[in-house]
């Protein structure tokens, strides 16, 4: 149905945005921010730790990529630096926002969900081929980043379409041809390997987040998906120019205020960059590819927000990429 795990990738281009949108995370005193490209200089990796540190993290991620079902220490990564592992562990966090296991983890449950997709091997056979000797410990761990659990993830993936997003059937209020699909993750872990707490998606300017918005601090991670990808390309095989990304940090206060930066950067994704795993936007792009769902919107149609818990809304106007 989908292309495979290790064939030929679709040259897929990006453009740049060419205006200034305004993303706006609703709430009694709403936060906006303008979505930007990521200037010139700032487009490879950087980082306070130096450009030397950065290349010796890319390359750590590079070797876990090619052995994801091999046992890899701290100190066999450590030698791509020649650093001790303390050291390379403060740099890796430093970078990456998370520790070398849980990227480690991060990568072992992305290459999961592209074996369930493109091939007929079992959840044990695919556990064992991304580093798990326990079918158990590996479904545990699937569901704990991804958010659901592997067989129901494979049912997911095979009932995407390969239309690309610019195809899909949209209809309803405000209905027009689809721009860029827009999902949304709400974190308040400083860890980005952490599920997110809240997540959603939306092929209208209006993200409806499932989570809750306790007072706190949050990262809100944004990716526009090409609209010439496939949700597949995308969120399962992180197709290179299938997305831009970038990420903002706000805080909620007591009063349930938003506070936070004004700009929030796009750009293409890094080697750095932790892959996306929730599950909730294909099964968002599933439902909406069916009828089974409002395309502007991330709940179902009459469906009420979960008892208990507020919802934020991220607001983008439309055919910002050109």
């Amino acid at each position: 149905m989908h292309h495979a795990v290790d064939g030929d990738r679709r040259d897929l281009r990006l453009s740049r945005p060419q205006s200034v949108p305004e993303v706006l995370v609703a709430g009694p005193h709403p936060l906006a921010m303008r979505v930007r490209p990521t200037p010139e200089q700032h487009r490879v990796v950087r980082s306070e730790v130096g450009h030397d540190h950065t290349v010796a993290v890319v390359r750590a991620i590079g070797r876990m990529r090619q052995d994801l079902s091999g046992p890899l220490s701290l100190s066999d990564l450590a030698t791509t630096g020649s650093f001790s592992p303390y050291h390379f562990h403060r740099i890796f966090r430093s970078i990456t926002a998370t520790t070398p296991a849980r990227f480690l983890a991060a990568l072992r449950m992305a290459q999961a969900r592209r074996l369930l997709l493109h091939t007929d091997l079992s959840v044990a056979t695919i556990g064992n081929r991304v580093g798990y000797t326990s079918s158990g410990t590996f479904g545990t761990q699937f569901n704990r980043l991804v958010g659901t659990s592997p067989r129901r993830f494979r049912a997911l993936a095979l009932r995407l379409t390969d239309r690309p997003i610019r195809e899909l059937p949209v209809t309803g209020r405000g209905a027009s041809p689809p721009a860029w699909l827009l999902s949304v993750e709400l974190r308040r872990s400083h860890d980005r390997a952490d599920p997110p707490d809240g997540c959603g998606a939306s092929l209208g300017p209006t993200v409806q987040l499932r989570g809750p918005t306790d007072p706190g601090e949050y990262e809100v991670r944004l990716v526009l998906v090409n609209p010439a990808a496939t949700a597949a390309e995308a969120f399962v095989d992180h197709l290179p120019g299938s997305f831009l990304t970038g990420t903002a940090r706000l805080r909620v206060d007591i009063r349930g205020r938003l506070l936070g930066q004004s700009d929030l950067y796009l750009r293409p994704s890094q080697p750095t960059d932790l892959p996306l795993l929730a599950a909730t936007p294909l099964s968002w792009i599933c439902d909406v590819a069916t009828g089974r769902r409002d395309p502007t919107s991330h709940r179902r149609p009459g469906r009420a927000a979960p008892g208990g818990q507020r919802a934020a809304t991220v607001h983008l106007p439309l055919g910002v990429p050109a």
